[in-house]
């Protein structure tokens, strides 16, 4: 156990990065982020000891606090890209050993993020709309049955007189 302390890998600044990027997405699984990057069975031990001496680790820690911090201002990000997220969904969708249900709700967001359906899913093609406008007759309501007909043939005067002048 002595000379698993002494390994090299626990003082490899790279795997303690990554570690602290895990552990902040993931406070409550140290030992799993550990596991993730000691994931051979013969380093079970290693992943132990590692989840247990990079938590108190100064590096460690300040890694942690430095990515905490660049969340807060938007200079960095451990959430994975758009691409990335869809990928998980799709592999995750992909996987025999899920239930049906759990595999559509993956697939389903796979296609949202993909932006195949859902909110920001593209508008399918428009056909182009033709209209045409028509002169006609307009009739305004004149009350009575005698001023009606009186400015219906004035109108009609009118529009024969300009359908003359255009021809």
């Amino acid at each position: 156990m002595d000379d698993l302390r002494n390994d090299p890998r626990l003082k490899d600044d790279g795997l303690r990065r990554i570690y602290a990027r895990e552990w902040l997405r993931r406070p409550h699984e140290a030992f799993s982020c550990a596991i993730e990057l000691f994931p051979l069975p013969e380093d079970c031990n290693l992943s132990a000891i590692a989840a247990g001496v990079w938590q108190i680790d100064p590096f460690v820690l300040d890694e942690k606090r430095r990515l905490a911090e660049g969340l807060l201002t938007g200079e960095t990000s451990i959430l994975p890209s758009k691409e990335k997220a869809a990928l998980i969904a799709f592999e995750i969708a992909e996987e025999k050993s899920r239930g049906v249900n759990e595999r559509l709700t993956a697939l389903r967001l796979a296609c949202d993020i993909a932006g195949y359906t859902g909110v920001k899913a593209a508008a399918p093609p428009v056909s182009p709309v033709n209209l045409f406008v028509n002169k006609v007759m307009k009739v305004v309501d004149k009350g009575n049955e005698r001023d009606w007909t009186k400015a219906a043939v004035g109108q009609q005067r009118g529009l024969v007189a300009e359908a003359r002048a255009e021809a």
